[in-house]
């Protein structure tokens, strides 16, 4: 049975990605090689991250046609699962770039308030001249 995953997402960004995963504690490494369960080699990924101690099993690699970041790895044994882990990196990672662009539009965060069952609201507010 195979416990490797291959996740499209949306994140295009490795700046804020990198971000997101050192503010959720996450230990990151460039260029490593994925390493399944067993110890066998899966190739090349762009970021490589520790979770729980653990490194090289999960990671991010760039889907070059694309230009987005796929979670690729085997979380067999890693002490979270697959949803567990895109959920919270979508979740601020889309809270960053949504911050980064409210910004360049001079636009400041003024209140954050996260619902019971997840939801994030914000509220921005710019001056006008």
């Amino acid at each position: 049975m195979s416990h490797q995953v291959q996740v499209k997402t949306q994140i295009k960004d490795k700046a804020v990605l990198e971000d997101v995963l050192k503010e959720l504690g996450y230990g990151i490494n460039y260029d490593r090689n994925l390493i399944d369960y067993w110890g066998k080699s899966l190739g090349k990924i762009d970021i490589s991250v520790s979770i729980n101690g653990i490194s090289d099993k999960v990671g991010f690699k760039l889907n070059e046609a694309e230009q987005y970041y796929e979670i690729v790895g085997d979380f067999y044994g890693m002490k979270t699962n697959q949803e567990t882990f895109r959920n919270s990196v979508k979740k601020l990672y889309v809270e960053k770039q949504l911050k980064t662009l409210l910004s360049k539009k001079r636009y400041n965060v003024v209140s954050k308030e996260v619902s019971k069952n997840g939801t994030v609201k914000m509220l921005a507010r710019t001056m006008i001249a």
